[in-house]
């Protein structure tokens, strides 16, 4: 009595009293509709049944209000179309081929917990939203996302601490935004997003939310480009256990774009283009020893996607502890925005094919036990318009007074370096291996650091103005000033102008110097047999 429904009269009349408490002397447990569609409570479990090729339209939010059903079971091939439960608070489950349309927000329960097992397919349109809250989860359900959700909440949302989907099947028919409205875990384990050609948007009113991220897969049936936007200053996504992965070409972008940190863990793995637009990357401290030189590091911060530098990417850890970190960039590295590297962190570049053509700051830390390093690995290349260091310092977090950036350069590698700037007052700079043939455009050291050349590149132009220089092989008694002064007054321009030229006469040509031993012991041999009269 009183309850009214836009279809299924005859259940509001049969089960209304009951599910209201006015029991009657015969409580029925089941009744089905005239198209074939079963309503069964039993045990407080409300099991709808509808039948291949029907769509039944119940509100039969009246069924469950006062706690009379705990659990709501959808079964059959049919389409359920449901506008609201929002006073629901159990669980709902899915069962065989259901598709259930929501209409409306919260059309199953505002307090739902957790959503069972089952193969149904449930699709988000109009003003409708999907929620996991506190302590439950949403699992193993395929939902399709027809719309942005209600009032640009986001069609998808995790709603309060630990509320999770996992092992959900996620396809876009429509641009959609993931909410998180408190603290909560997100997306966390398993799910697999077709966005469809749609962006994706992953935000947050929260003031703090962590997201922690395991075995997510992102592809894109469509033949237009998708896009999957991490874009809230106020989201920390941590990608751990099971590497999460990207697939479908370097056309499809996946955005990082806010001022806190994106731990990575474990790799992102996959094709499409990651962007980086004003954020950090960054480790958890803590994880072992830092790296002592190039290529020897931690494995777990590891990005294999090429990589678009828009904004300014920075590769610091951003717990102010004092081990430090590292991270690999493993795929190409292209854009004209800002990268740094800090906080005694080190900076791995693998990858072969770089476009990269902004600018590449190191910054020192005094509160971390290791220099903040740029490593270069074997076969890589680093592109940048110049590199410069900086400084940043929290007072009193550790003792260890440590203002040193590293450039490493693998030892069997040609490298090609920019202008290298240290201006930084008090920070010492060490420039260290790259192969025979291997250049540096300029250095400049304006501050009072120690400046280390252990290097067999080829330097154009060293403008010292202050601080101390040390070469590979130490000139007692000399001033530094005149040594380089000499160096670039004579030596090197005789070299140019006399020696390289004298080469194209050559027979053999024995590089390194007296530091060849091969070459040293073929001359002797050949020296040998003349003097021998052989």
């Amino acid at each position: 009595p009183g309850m009214t429904h836009a279809e299924g009269p005859e259940i509001s009349a049969i089960l209304g009293s009951w599910i209201m408490g006015e029991e009657p002397a015969a409580p029925p447990t089941s009744h089905t509709e005239s198209d074939g569609t079963t309503f069964v409570i039993a045990d407080k479990v409300l099991t709808i049944t509808v039948p291949s090729g029907v769509t039944s339209a119940y509100d039969f939010s009246p069924m469950v209000v006062g706690g009379a059903v705990t659990n709501i079971v959808v079964c059959g091939e049919g389409t359920l179309s449901t506008s609201t439960l929002s006073d629901y608070d159990g669980d709902f489950e899915l069962k065989d081929s259901v598709i259930v349309r929501v209409r409306t927000a919260n059309a199953f329960g505002r307090n739902c917990a957790t959503w069972q097992g089952g193969r149904g397919t449930v699709r988000v349109g109009g003003s409708a939203a999907i929620q996991a809250v506190s302590g439950g989860s949403v699992t193993g359900k395929r939902i399709v996302v027809a719309s942005a959700g209600p009032d640009g909440t986001g069609a998808l949302r995790d709603n309060t601490d630990s509320a999770t989907f996992q092992k959900c099947l996620f396809s876009l028919a429509a641009d959609a935004t993931v909410y998180s409205v408190t603290k909560g875990k997100g997306f966390t384990y398993g799910n697999d997003f077709d966005i469809c050609g749609h962006v994706l948007t992953f935000n947050t009113t929260a003031t703090w939310s962590q997201q922690f991220w395991s075995g997510n897969t992102f592809t894109n049936s469509a033949a237009t480009p998708s896009t999957v936007r991490l874009a809230s200053k106020n989201w920390n996504f941590h990608f751990e256990g099971t590497p999460n992965r990207w697939l479908g070409g370097p056309a499809n972008t996946v955005v990082f774009q806010g001022n806190y940190c994106y731990r990575v863990q474990k790799p992102l793995c996959g094709d499409w283009t990651l962007e980086l637009k004003d954020c950090y990357i960054c480790y958890s401290a803590g994880n072992g020893a830092h790296p002592a030189e190039v290529g020897i590091g931690w494995t777990n911060n590891v990005i294999s996607l090429p990589v678009n530098v828009v904004g300014h990417a920075r590769f610091w850890d951003d717990s102010y502890k004092p081990e430090g970190g590292a991270t690999t960039l493993a795929g190409p590295i292209s854009g004209s925005g800002t990268m740094s590297v800090g906080r005694g962190d080190v900076l791995h570049i693998a990858a072969q094919e770089n476009t990269f053509s902004g600018p590449f700051y190191m910054y020192a830390c005094t509160n971390r036990q290791h220099n903040t390093t740029l490593a270069l690995l074997k076969g890589s290349k680093f592109s940048a318009s110049q590199i410069a260091t900086a400084t940043h310092s929290k007072a009193g977090a550790n003792p260890n007074p440590f203002t040193s950036c590293d450039i490493l350069m693998d030892g069997e590698t040609v490298f090609a370096l920019p202008t290298v700037k240290n201006e930084t007052a008090g920070c010492g700079l060490r420039i260290a291996g790259g192969a025979v043939g291997s250049t540096i455009e300029r250095i400049e050291n304006t501050n009072t650091g120690l400046l280390t050349l252990d290097t067999s590149a080829t330097i154009g132009t060293l403008r010292m103005t202050k601080g101390s220089l040390v070469l590979p092989t130490t000139l007692a008694g000399v001033q530094l000033e005149s040594v380089i002064t000499q160096y670039l007054t004579t030596v090197k321009p005789m070299h140019e102008m006399f020696v390289e030229p004298s080469k194209k006469y050559a027979d053999v040509i024995i590089p390194r110097g007296g530091g060849n031993a091969v070459g040293i012991d073929m001359i002797k041999t050949y020296m040998d047999k003349m003097l021998s009269g052989n």
